[in-house]
This record gives C-alpha cells, structure tokens and sequence, in this order.
C-alpha cells in the first residue's frame, strides 16, 4: 500500500504554525540572549577602565589619579589613550577598538567639600574621594542608546577605582551606607515613579552577579 502523501494544504497549515510559533519565541529568545551579554560585557569595560588606571598611577608614580601631572579630563583622557585601544576621542568622550565608549563627567567640589553629586569628599581615605562620573556605553553610542538598556553609570574614585551607581559607597564613603538601586524609601532600578532612577541600574547588576534582574 502506498503511504497518503501530505497535501499542499497541510503543508501549509504546518508552516504557517511554524511561522506563528517562531514570531512568538524568537523575539523572547532574541532579547534574553542580549540580557545575558550585558553584564560579561559591562564587567570587562569596567576591568579595562580599571586596569588603565592603575598603569598610570604606576607609570606616573602616584597614588591618586588626581595627582598626575596637570590633572584634567583632557590630560586623563590623553593618559588613557596610552594605555587604551582608543579608536576616536571627542570631548570628554572616548571609544575604544571593540566599540565599548566611555563619557567622563566632571564633579567639581565645592567650597564645602560637597561634590555636586552631595559626595562626601570630607573623608579619611583620600584616595576613595569620588572626582568623576564615568557612564559606560557598552553598544557603543548605537540606538537605543538609553540608561539601564546599553548606558550605565558609575563613580571613578581617586584610586582609579569604579563604583556602580546604585551600590554603597557610590557617592562617597559616607553616604549612601547601603545599596539604593533597590531600596523602596529611596529609589528602585526602574521605577517610573523615580525620574532618573534607571541610572542605579549598574548597581543592580553588580549585585545580581553580573545579572539583568529589572527586565
């Protein structure tokens, strides 16, 4: 006996189910594959940043990075390019060869030791005085180009040391104590009642062992 053969119109019917269920999973699947390379991606640019610091502080024999030679964003950044594959600079803004950008911000301290991010820089560790914001592009100033997505916040210390945003310790060595990018009385990652709050979202993934958590 010969098998019945599949009619044109059930090969159809079973492709188009195929496309139904491939529209419906491969987006998911899509997305959870691009969560999951963010915090890998994000600590390597971190390492980078930190590694760079610590050459120079060696190279110009200091312990702090506000203590090279004419200290400035640009004499930083100009520092950086030493020791980074930095393929173009503008500003206060840098991108290096596998398109990780980095944007230094500067916090200058006012006459009562207060940054203008409120940092306690009164402190007993000089070389844990926070002296930039950095925000670390890990898409490489691409769209969608927004905070908690490919932008994320941190504080360079003047150890040359990063601090997420969100983590304890990020605005200083006094305050917050603790972390906030999860605590209800102050501010919470993604939290549309919070304008702004999306930029403690780095201190959400360092916490989460390099996890997108918020999503």
């Amino acid at each position: 006996m010969f098998k019945k053969a599949f009619t044109l119109a059930e090969m159809m019917i079973v492709i188009l189910i195929i496309g139904v269920v491939s529209a419906l999973t491969i987006p998911t699947l899509t997305q959870n594959t691009t969560e999951a390379q963010i915090g890998p991606k994000l600590a390597k640019a971190v390492a980078s940043l930190e590694q760079a610091n610590m050459m120079i502080k060696e190279n110009q024999q200091v312990d702090r990075l506000t203590d090279i030679e004419g200290w400035s964003i640009p004499n930083y950044i100009d520092a950086l390019s030493n020791q980074l594959k930095v393929v173009n600079s503008e500003g206060s803004t840098i991108t290096l060869k596998d398109n990780m950008r980095y944007e230094f911000v500067s916090d200058q301290v006012g006459a009562q030791g207060q940054s203008a991010h409120g940092y306690n820089t009164n402190s007993t560790l000089p070389h844990r005085i926070p002296i930039l914001e950095v925000v670390i592009d890990i898409n490489g100033g691409a769209t969608p180009n927004v905070d908690a997505t490919d932008r994320f916040h941190f504080t360079l210390m003047a150890d040359g040391s990063l601090i997420p945003y969100g983590k304890a310790g990020y605005q200083g060595n006094s305050t917050p104590a603790a972390d906030t990018w999860n605590n209800a009385t102050m501010h919470n990652c993604i939290n549309d009642a919070v304008p702004g709050d999306a930029t403690l979202c780095a201190g959400s993934i360092f916490s989460n062992n390099l996890k997108v958590m918020y999503k």
